[in-house]
């Protein structure tokens, strides 16, 4: 039986796959690899006459080099052959994505605070069953130990708050990444992520945005 051909959207798929199992865009991706940010976005994989373009072999070797990946497993995914994504098969789709310095931007969102306007990128993340959700790329070192800089985080807006959950509040006073230790008689309590940090507190009447974060 003869190989199946690779074709240039197996490829693209592949490094896709690989960079969402890390929690990179296709930008992030690019960055990581010292390559123009918007080197692998879905315009530049097009070429004049509609037709799809390679990653050059340069591109490749970096990208694989920074994921820890061989060319062997590389071909394996092109090929389909190399099992589900890491994290037990997840579905991974695009969703859009921003930086987290530009998610207080209240012309980003609609009222519901879901995504809306210009203004976003798009990332290839885990699709989370039932609920609609966006990507904060954070371009500020905010989240350690639990996170670092470069990490993407889900955001899920009409997902049930509790505490003990992690959360993204956005509000007059700025925006929060944090664990829920009280949401109710008008206050928003958030907890870091370092025992012993101080806990913030929000007026809930003046956070604008709240929402389940995974990461």
């Amino acid at each position: 039986m003869e190989p199946r051909r690779i074709g240039q959207h197996d490829i693209w798929r592949a490094l896709d796959r690989l960079a969402a199992e890390r929690g990179l865009s296709p930008s992030g991706l690019a960055r990581a690899a010292g390559l123009d940010p918007t080197a692998f976005n879905p315009s530049k994989r097009i070429g004049a006459e509609g037709r799809r373009r390679w990653p050059s072999t340069e591109s490749l070797v970096r990208c694989l080099h920074v994921l820890g990946v061989s060319f062997e497993r590389f071909a394996r995914i092109a090929e389909g052959a190399d099992g589900p994504v890491a994290g037990g098969g997840a579905a991974v789709r695009a969703v859009p994505m921003v930086a987290y310095s530009r998610v207080s931007d209240p012309a980003l969102f609609d009222r519901a605070g879901m995504p809306h306007g210009r203004g976003w990128d798009e990332w290839l993340g885990p699709a989370l069953p039932g609920l609609h959700v966006y990507a904060v790329r954070m371009d500020r070192d905010v989240l350690h130990p639990v996170g670092r800089l470069g990490s993407v985080l889900v955001v899920a807006p009409g997902a049930v708050i509790g505490e003990g959950d992690r959360v993204l509040a956005c509000g007059v006073s700025g925006v929060q990444v944090g664990i829920v230790r009280a949401a109710g008689s008008g206050v928003v309590r958030l907890a870091g992520f370092v025992e012993g940090e101080c806990e913030v507190s929000f007026d809930a009447h003046r956070v604008h945005r709240i929402a389940l974060v995974h990461f």
